[in-house]
């Protein structure tokens, strides 16, 4: 929904439609992401990219440290994995 079709995946309602899409328990999900345990995590995960030469979301990493970043780059990757590169 962000990448692909730039929606505000800040907006409550709008996580309430893919929750309901991918089959995740509500309640548990808005628990958790408003718990200090997982924005720690999130603030961690940043950190590690930021560590890592990673500068922004998505970036991905193919065999530990073959980065790529963007969604533009997903079939790039797609073609790297299945051998095609």
């Amino acid at each position: 929904c962000y990448w692909g079709q730039q929606r505000d995946i800040s907006d409550p309602t709008l996580l309430k439609e893919i929750i309901a899409q991918v089959d995740i328990n509500e309640t548990e999900y808005f628990d958790k992401i408003e718990s200090s345990e997982y924005k720690q995590k999130l603030r961690d995960t940043t950190q590690q990219l930021a560590d890592r030469g990673g500068f922004g979301s998505p970036t991905m990493f193919l065999n530990g440290d073959d980065m790529y970043f963007g969604n533009d780059r997903i079939e790039l990757i797609r073609h790297k994995v299945r051998g095609n590169l």
